[in-house]
């Protein structure tokens, strides 16, 4: 029996990012007492959650996503604004917007990418794509946290610009004890 990994491809953000994200996660959880703030994998956009596979099928992943890449010039993003999902007013997960230089050019990419996936034999999570980058989750099983009242400096925050070299491929193996995400291949864009 194969090892089994929960996996998704994404957009990391820059190293210089984690410390801006980690500053406006310590504002937020001033204003959402309650909350609980993400700090696993690197900050990162998810293009392309997988769920769970098989170990031995990361390296085609990672293909299929070098694949889907060639010949697409790097993007720029910007990093800006506050949301959550569903909705503002009942947020479960709260998130940064993150816009791509080329909206049109980077939604094709990340269609994609999931079709090159499904072709692949893999069964990528196929909802409607909402470029973000998680912060946190409301806590309990309540109707989520309101953000409609924060501050307009917060909700309207600016992250900055950084260009993506790369899309990662992260897994998360199933043992016995808790496990992060560990950065499993890089492609680079």
């Amino acid at each position: 029996m194969s090892q089994m990994a929960r996996a998704f491809l994404g957009i990391a953000t820059p190293p210089d990012f984690h410390a801006r994200l980690t500053r406006l996660q310590r504002e937020l959880g001033v204003e959402l007492p309650g909350c609980r703030w993400t700090s696993d994998p690197p900050f990162h956009a998810t293009l392309a959650f997988l769920g769970d596979v098989a170990a031995e099928q990361l390296p085609l992943a990672a293909e299929v996503a070098a694949q889907a890449t060639a010949g697409r010039p790097q993007r720029t993003f910007t990093l800006a604004g506050l949301g959550g999902f569903p909705s503002l007013a009942k947020a479960r997960v709260i998130w940064c917007g993150i816009t791509a230089d080329d909206p049109a050019a980077f939604l094709d990419h990340q269609r994609t990418l999931i079709l090159e996936l499904q072709n692949a034999g893999f069964d990528p999570d196929a909802r409607p794509f909402h470029p973000h980058v998680t912060l946190g989750r409301s806590g309990g099983r309540g109707p989520g946290a309101n953000l409609s009242p924060l501050p307009r400096k917060l909700l309207d925050w600016r992250g900055g610009t950084f260009q993506a070299q790369e899309i990662v491929l992260y897994a998360r193996f199933h043992s016995g004890s808790p496990s992060l995400y560990a950065l499993a291949a890089r492609v680079p864009w």
